[in-house]
């Protein structure tokens, strides 16, 4: 992996997930975002092999940018984080995934569970 977009409008999330890449892909290039809103131009920008975009946000929810994406995009490799915290959001994500989101990551989550999904893909 050499390249990863990460969009989240919650600095500490950024730096948590930067600090995971930093430490399982040390030589990874790491492009952020605060909102849904720029996933299309920063994707279009940076051409990430990997995007994570948290499902709540100002503006364009994650799962509604992450489609919009995929819409475009349909190779790109899109994982959505959230706390996820109701059945509704759940059911974002499912709908999300059937779209092409590659996988999920649910807050608060620990650096295997990290590895793991990243594993997945």
């Amino acid at each position: 992996m050499k390249s990863v977009l990460l969009i989240d409008d919650s600095s500490v999330q950024r730096t948590v997930l930067k600090s995971y890449f930093q430490k399982y892909f040390p030589s990874v290039a790491i492009s952020f975002g605060t909102d849904g809103q720029s996933l299309v131009r920063l994707y279009e920008e940076h051409t990430p092999d990997l995007t994570v975009i948290d499902l709540h946000m100002p503006y364009i929810s994650g799962d509604e940018a992450a489609m919009d994406l995929l819409s475009v995009y349909p190779d790109a490799q899109i994982i959505i984080s959230s706390a996820a915290d109701s059945p509704e959001d759940f059911d974002r994500i499912s709908r999300a995934m059937l779209h092409g989101v590659a996988g999920y990551l649910i807050k608060p989550f620990g650096y295997r569970e990290f590895i793991e999904t990243i594993a997945e893909l």
